[in-house]
């Protein structure tokens, strides 16, 4: 992330829209940095984070247990991985993790 509010775009450093920079309903912007989409943790403290990484031709969605690598997907669009990333997170819920 920049400093002074700026976000990092493929477009290039830009500031928010108020300042004149990017609109940000503007789906034609994308973003080149990792995401964390959530973060669980269960009893013992372990905590299960999923991340998108997003890329071209594809982007990976990776998750991490206890900051180590767990497994990782490819996804030619984000909207796939964000669902699969929502499928694992219930599927986590329902086990006995919870939201941090």
């Amino acid at each position: 992330m920049a400093r002074g509010g700026n976000f990092r775009a493929s477009r290039g450093w830009s500031r928010p829209s108020s300042y004149g920079g990017v609109v940000l309903t503007d789906r034609t912007v994308t973003y080149t940095g990792p995401t964390v989409l959530w973060r669980l943790q269960d009893r013992d403290g372990h905590v299960l984070r999923a991340t998108l990484i997003p890329g071209s031709p594809a982007s990976t969605l990776v998750y991490f247990l206890d900051d180590q690598f767990e497994r990782g997907e490819n996804f030619a669009e984000w909207e796939p991985a964000i669902k699969a990333a929502d499928r694992v997170k219930q599927e986590m819920l329902t086990d006995g993790w919870r939201e941090v």
